[in-house]
C-alpha cells in the first residue's frame, strides 16, 4: 500500500511532428515477456492538451524498466469502416491463451445499429496476435463484446478492460459512464475457458460505486487494474472527488467472486493522493454480531482520526 513514486517520467512525449505520441503517453499496460523485453502498450496522444487529437494504441520496449525506450509505434488503430472504433483507441489489457496473444481495448465510435447502444461513444473488443509485437487483428465481426446500454449506469461509456483468468472461467473488470447522472462505476462480466473470447456474461450493475462520503471517491471510482498477491485479488482503480484525481485499492478477502461494494470486508485505502490536499485512509470493521453496523476508522488528510457507522443514508460520523 505505501508506494515510492519515481519522479522522473518512464516514457514522454517523443515531440516529433507528425508521430501518434508527440505530445504525451497515457493508460500505460506493461508485461515482461517471455524473452525478458519489458513491453509498454500506452496511448500516444498526438496534440497538447487533455487528450486532445485522435488517440491511438502505441507501444515501445526496453530490456531495462530504466531504458532506453524503443518506439514501435501504432498497434491498433482507428477504422471508419467500423464503427465502434471509428475515432479513439484506449487502453489495453493483453492475456496469452495456448500461444496466442489476446488484447482487450475499447474505442470511441458510434452505435453500427443505432439501436440500444445509440447512447454510448465507447465499447470493449479484442485483438489477436502470435507476437506482442504484432500484426495484431481486431475481430470487428464479433465487436463491441462489452457494450453500452442507453438509459443505464452504462449508457455513454464502457472500457478500461482488464482481463484475467480464475480456474476455468475468464473474467473482465471494466469501468462504466452515465453521462446523465455523471457519475463512473466499476463492473464485471465472466466467461467460460471454452467460450473466451467470446460469451461474456455480464454482472448487470456496478461493483464498485462512488462513495458520497469519501474524501476522493466521491464522484467517480473507474478504470480497474486487478492483480493477486498472497491470495487476496486487488482491485486498484481511479477515485475522483470534487477536483483530484488519486488510485484508490480495495481488497478482497479470498477469491473473485467477493463483493467489493462498500459496507461488506475489504480494506479501502487511498494508494496516491494528491501532494498538496492529503487523503483520507479507510479500514472497515465487520462486527461479530452480524446485526450491528459496520464501523469505518479513518485518518482525514489533516490527520484527524474519525469513525463511521452505518446509517440509512450512507455512513456518517458517530464520533
Amino acid at each position: 500500500m505505501n508506494w515510492s513514486v519515481n519522479q522522473n517520467a518512464l516514457l514522454s512525449g517523443s515531440n516529433i511532428d507528425g508521430s501518434p505520441d508527440k505530445s504525451g503517453c497515457t493508460g500505460p499496460y506493461m508485461l515482461k515477456g517471455d524473452d525478458g523485453i519489458y513491453y509498454l502498450f500506452y496511448i500516444g496522444l498526438p496534440a497538447p492538451g487533455y487528450e486532445n487529437g485522435i488517440k491511438r494504441l502505441c507501444l515501445a520496449t526496453s530490456p531495462s524498466l530504466n531504458g532506453p525506450w524503443e518506439r514501435h509505434g501504432v498497434m491498433i488503430d482507428k477504422n471508419p469502416a467500423h464503427p465502434w472504433r471509428s475515432d479513439d483507441v484506449y487502453h489495453a489489457s493483453i492475456v496469452n491463451r495456448n500461444g496466442t496473444y489476446y488484447l482487450f481495448f475499447n474505442s470511441k465510435g458510434v452505435s453500427a445499429t443505432g439501436g440500444n447502444d445509440s447512447q454510448g461513444n465507447e465499447r470493449i473488443g479484442y485483438a489477436t496476435s502470435k507476437s506482442l509485437l504484432g500484426p495484431w487483428v481486431v475481430d470487428d465481426a464479433n465487436a463491441p463484446i462489452i457494450n453500452t446500454e442507453n438509459n443505464t449506469w452504462k449508457s455513454l461509456k464502457v472500457g478500461d478492460p482488464s482481463v484475467y483468468r480464475d480456474g476455468n472461467l475468464w473474467f473482465m473488470n471494466y469501468f462504466a459512464y452515465d453521462g446523465n447522472a455523471d457519475a463512473a462505476y466499476d463492473s464485471i462480466a465472466v466467461t467460460t475457458d471454452e467460450e473466451f473470447p467470446l460469451g461474456w456474461r455480464e454482472y448487470g450493475q456496478p461493483v464498485l460505486s462512488p462513495i458520497t462520503t469519501a474524501l476522493n471517491e466521491k464522484k467517480y471510482l473507474h478504470k480497474p487494474f486487478i492483480i493477486y498477491v498472497g491470495g487476496r485479488k486487488y482491485h486498484f482503480t481511479t477515485g475522483v472527488g470534487d477536483s483530484n484525481r488519486v488510485i484508490v485499492a480495495y481488497a478482497s478477502g479470498a477469491g473473485v467472486d467477493d463483493r467489493f461494494a462498500p459496507g461488506i470486508s475489504g480494506v479501502i485505502r487511498n494508494v496516491i493522493t494528491p501532494s498538496l490536499d492529503g487523503g483520507e485512509a479507510v479500514e472497515e470493521f465487520l462486527p461479530e454480531v452480524s446485526s450491528r453496523p459496520v464501523m469505518r476508522v479513518g485518518q482525514l488528510a489533516g490527520g484527524e482520526w474519525v469513525v463511521y457507522r452505518a446509517a440509512a443514508n450512507g455512513m456518517v460520523k458517530s464520533k
